[in-house]
């Protein structure tokens, strides 16, 4: 839709200020790489607890894999405790009687008071002992892949393809990558934002569309929303 558009702002729950702004964009960009990979020649040395199956070993030797505590006798030490122990009494009212006379007697009973005393003991506890546990470490070669080159593409409309990506001798295909942008043009000022939306998001936008935007008060944006005629 050609035409003027207008920039307002309002001020949304949360205590944020929410930027509404009208776009149109002007450029649709989208980036998509295939990256080739190439074993490491003539193959990278290593170590580990366990040799790989596509490794060559070229040595091994007993190691500290890790520590583990055993028993070792028996020790006395001083421990700590809480025993409950009554310090007096208090009266505490538990009921009236009825004196048959037109009166009341207040029951009472003598309760314990306790309060919390801290001790200590004398206690015999296993004493324990930190044993090295060994195991076999393996030193071998292995080929590992590398990333040697990237290819990508990119171009403006919401149609990507990957890039051709020609394989010579040794190398295969690594991991596909993809970024979508788009270049969003605000239609008051001028100024353009480049945000990457989401895949279903960007196949809904085509070149020169006009959309509705919520920005945060950092002015980053949030999301398109519709708007009335």
């Amino acid at each position: 839709m050609d035409g003027p558009r207008h920039c307002s702002r309002s001020i949304v729950a949360h205590g944020d200020l929410e930027q509404h702004r009208q776009y149109r964009i002007p450029r649709d960009t989208d980036g998509l790489g295939r990256i080739a990979g190439r074993h490491d020649p003539p193959g990278a040395q290593e170590s580990g607890w366990n040799l790989p199956e596509s490794a060559r070993e070229i040595g091994r030797s007993r190691e500290i894999h890790h520590h583990e505590e055993v028993p070792d006798g028996k020790e006395r030490v001083k421990e700590t405790y809480y025993e409950r122990v009554q310090v007096g009494t208090r009266k505490e009212k538990v009921g009236t009687k009825d004196m048959g006379n037109g009166y009341f007697k207040d029951i009472y009973e003598k309760k314990p008071v306790y309060e919390k005393r801290r001790k200590t003991r004398w206690v015999e506890r296993t004493r324990y002992k930190k044993v090295p546990i060994y195991k076999t470490r393996y030193r071998y070669e292995i080929m590992r892949w590398k990333v040697v080159r990237t290819a990508s593409a990119s171009r403006a409309d919401t149609n990507p393809v990957w890039p051709d990506l020609e394989l010579d001798t040794g190398e295969r295909e690594g991991r596909r990558e993809q970024t979508y942008g788009v270049t969003l043009k605000d239609e008051s000022t001028g100024e353009t934002l480049e945000i990457e939306p989401g895949l279903e998001t960007f196949h809904s936008l085509q070149v020169g569309d006009s959309k509705a935007a919520i920005l945060n008060g950092l002015g980053e944006f949030q999301r398109f929303v519709e708007v009335g005629p």
